[in-house]
């Protein structure tokens, strides 16, 4: 399976099990974007939790939508990946963009 592939599966099981759950939809393109953000720097949970310095149950908490990350979670996620701040729009702003 290709990556692309992976990818585009990933975030369609992703928006699934959240839609299932009946989370607000601009609340799942949020935690989406973030799974997306992870995957497409071949990290997992465990590693960026790392970079942030929590927990990765917390940081999973946070891209599953069971918890919403806190402002310092998204400032520490800019700070530790160097996002310039048009892309960290990108990344936190609600609604999937098209590519």
């Amino acid at each position: 399976m290709k990556l692309s592939n992976v990818y585009i599966h990933t975030i369609y099981t992703s928006y699934t099990m959240y839609n299932k759950r009946g989370d607000n939809l601009k609340k799942v393109e949020r935690r989406i974007k973030l799974k997306q953000f992870r995957i497409g720097l071949q990290l997992t949970q465990q590693e960026i939790a790392d970079k942030l310095n929590i927990t990765a149950t917390s940081y999973g908490a946070i891209e599953n939508g069971k918890r919403d990350g806190c402002s310092q979670f998204w400032d520490n996620l800019q700070k530790a990946f160097n996002i310039p701040d048009s892309h960290m729009y990108g990344l936190m702003r609600k609604g999937v963009e098209e590519s």
